[in-house]
């Protein structure tokens, strides 16, 4: 069970679940953890800040996650940080090769897109790019834990890693969360508003039509090449 998923009873006279008072301190945690984070920056999200945030004693932390590399983990699981959707697993391990597209391209899009909404988790990918500090080592830890979890039947598809459709899978992701990253800071990309639904709709849509074209085109290349 991950340290970021809350154990509930049920208290018997309001029917209602009730936290577990160890569940109750890990979320108070991460609460203050990620107060510091929007208001502070992730640098004054130290162990020692999130213990005064929460008005906890330190070792709390460490009983509970470990330490901050722990803790981040924690975080970016609430947040799906580095995990993929599992919805569009049965596309992309289709037989058929349109269906198969069209689940790569909705992930692209879906991923990007639920980024964008979730201000935590765009703090913490920008950090996680921005140098190496003792933080951006615990988020590359945290991210190649995480990253092994995401859509595991698919990543043993052969199908998955065409090689032809490879290339165009890692430039059209990204640029899409490239644009996911830009609407929470600065969302003026060429003219193209992507805080707004409709500017980020757009932007969406460029890169489905980009997508598709370019794999289209490895695929019609592959083609032939096997007929020659």
């Amino acid at each position: 069970m991950s340290e970021a998923t809350p154990v509930t009873t049920v208290d018997a006279q309001n029917e209602k679940p009730k936290l577990r008072k160890s569940d109750r301190t890990r979320i108070k945690i991460i609460d203050a953890f990620e107060r510091l984070l929007l208001d502070r920056g992730i640098e004054a999200a130290n162990v020692t800040a999130v213990a005064e945030e929460a008005g906890i004693a330190k070792p709390l932390i460490y009983r509970y996650f470990g330490g901050f590399q722990g803790l981040v983990q924690a975080c970016a699981e609430r947040h799906h940080l580095w995990t993929s959707d599992q919805k569009f697993a049965d596309q992309i391990n289709s037989a058929d090769r349109e269906t198969r597209l069209s689940g790569l391209k909705q992930i692209m899009v879906h991923g990007a897109t639920n980024l964008r909404s979730r201000p935590v988790a765009l703090k913490i990918l920008a950090y996680h790019l921005s140098g190496n500090t003792e933080v951006t080592q615990a988020l590359a830890k945290v991210k190649r834990k995480l990253g092994h979890r995401a859509l595991p039947r698919s990543e043993d598809d052969p199908r998955f890693r065409d090689p032809e459709l490879m290339p165009v899978r890692m430039v059209m992701y990204a640029a899409t969360m490239y644009m996911a990253l830009r609407a929470g800071s600065d969302p003026d990309f060429n003219g193209i508003a992507l805080d707004t639904k409709a500017g980020w709709a757009k932007a969406m849509g460029m890169c489905e039509q980009i997508f598709e074209a370019s794999a289209r085109a490895a695929i019609k290349a592959k083609k032939s090449r096997k007929s020659k």
